[in-house]
């Protein structure tokens, strides 16, 4: 019992320790035994409570539950999302291991001496001020309306998800005629895609060309206007001889404005041989090699000739039961992944790592 005694007759807030009551074992997600230690206290309520010695050097354990119920709170208000929100609000706000401290209790945003010391006092603002606790997932959410203020009854309202989105420290406001928004906000009231509207403010087109002609982009009705003249994404595509998929790549994927998307030309490489520059389908005309591999060797420095008739290399194969296959195909065979195969080969002989490999096939 010696091993306990370091705790006995210490106080945890407002928890003395009087005696070790039991210990419990348990398997931990690594597959190791561990003991977990529980000692008998006393609140400064009177009331005894049997706690973990953990969670009583840790803190989160700071009294046989008075504490959270000194303002005599109805079970059923304990229990209620509200409260939840206010045991967030506190945690983000002076929890300094909780994730969310940086950018809130780490800005110095704090909470309102009333609402830090009642939560009734916070319940009775929530209900006065359109706190709805049967409302729909991010329906109901508490918002400061200064994003650089503090949790009180001046600076805070409730509101949907969509609206406190719009106000969050970390947001692009773009300026257009007087007004600055959101680019969300932007994208709502123009009726075009906000992934694609983004796209194009940050790749650093203009922002009054973006504003003042948003069907540019509108991946809706694909009715573009170039040069004061409309036409379908189809018809653009085939009159500067296109693709259509990639027309669409360039103006939906990578926020082309259409101007780029329609005169864009791509450099063709060319390569010094026989005299010629040839291009990669012009060379591989004189060798067996596959354009990929072709293209992979002359990308990485290889010149012209060596990259032409220097054979690919074969894939090693293995002979297990008379049976020869690469890796790639030993894997199939087996049911495991390539990158298993590969690790056993090497680490261990090929009889142990094919006996490995078996017994996975048996037991699978």
């Amino acid at each position: 019992m010696s091993a306990y005694k370091n705790i006995i007759g210490e106080k945890f807030n407002k928890l003395t320790v009087i005696a070790f009551d039991h210990k419990e074992s348990y398997i931990d997600k690594h597959g190791k035994t561990r003991t977990r230690e529980y000692f008998r206290c006393q609140c400064d309520c009177g009331k005894y409570h049997i706690v973990q010695k953990r969670s009583l050097i840790s803190g989160c354990v700071k009294s046989c539950g008075c504490i959270r119920n000194l303002e005599n709170i109805p079970k059923e208000l304990l229990k209620s999302r509200l409260h939840g929100v206010y045991k967030a609000i506190k945690r983000r706000c002076y929890t300094v291991s909780n994730s969310a401290y940086p950018r809130y209790g780490g800005r110095g945003i704090t909470m309102c001496k009333e609402w830090k010391e009642s939560f009734m006092s916070f319940y009775k603002w929530a209900m006065a001020n359109g706190y709805d606790e049967t409302a729909p997932r991010n329906q109901c959410t508490i918002d400061r309306i200064d994003n650089d203020g503090n949790y009180c009854p001046e600076n805070c309202r409730w509101v949907n998800n969509k609206v406190q989105s719009n106000n969050r420290s970390n947001n692009t406001f773009v300026t257009y005629h007087g007004r600055s928004q959101t680019i969300t906000q932007w994208a709502e009231e123009l009726g075009i895609n906000r992934r694609y509207l983004s796209k194009r403010i940050h790749s650093g087109d203009d922002i009054e060309t973006v504003l003042k002609y948003p069907k540019l982009l509108n991946s809706k009705t694909r009715i573009l206007e170039y040069n004061g003249v409309k036409k379908t994404l189809s018809q653009w595509a085939d009159e500067y001889d296109i693709e259509r998929g990639t027309l669409y790549n360039r103006l939906f994927v990578h926020g082309m404005s259409i101007d780029r998307a329609l005169t864009y030309k791509k450099e063709v490489k060319k390569y010094r041989y026989k005299d010629k520059d040839m291009t990669i389908d012009e060379l591989s005309k004189y060798t067996v090699i596959s354009k990929s591999i072709l293209s992979q060797r002359l990308d990485l420095g290889w010149d012209v000739i060596t990259a032409l008739i220097t054979p690919v290399k074969t894939a090693k194969t293995y002979t297990y039961k008379n049976k020869t296959k690469t890796v790639r195909e030993w894997a199939e065979y087996f049911g495991i992944s390539t990158s298993t195969v590969k690790y056993r080969l090497k680490k261990f002989s090929e009889k142990e790592a094919f006996e490995f490999f078996e017994k996975h096939r048996k037991n699978s």
